[in-house]
């Protein structure tokens, strides 16, 4: 079984992919899904359906942000996860990077 805490990212998103995921939708009312991947051990990629963004700062580069978990793999493979995961992030992007922190476990598909 896998457990997830914080993790830092080391790459994601641009800000207008994130003000995208924000106020656009896809064809057929689809939620955008956004990629988050962490420097971990193995790679943690996160997928990610944004749902609140606030700054933390008067940059206008640092975010918190709000989603649910659309999808994660972890060295390779997806790992499953009860629906409606809830993930928590620190990120600037300007830097690609910060932090994101998980609400459940997860386990192996």
């Amino acid at each position: 079984m896998f457990t997830f805490d914080t993790h830092s990212i080391c790459d994601g998103p641009s800000k207008f992919d994130l003000s995208n995921a924000l106020f656009d939708k896809l064809p057929g009312g689809r939620s955008r899904v956004l990629d988050f991947t962490t420097n971990s051990e193995k790679l943690l990629r996160v997928c990610v359906v944004v749902n609140k963004v606030s700054t933390e700062d008067g940059s206008r580069e640092s975010w918190i942000i709000d989603g649910y978990i659309s999808k994660i793999i972890y060295d390779g493979a997806e790992l499953e996860k009860p629906p409606g995961d809830k993930i928590h992030f620190y990120y600037r992007t300007d830097k690609r990077s910060g932090w994101m922190k998980f609400q459940h476990l997860m386990t192996k598909k």
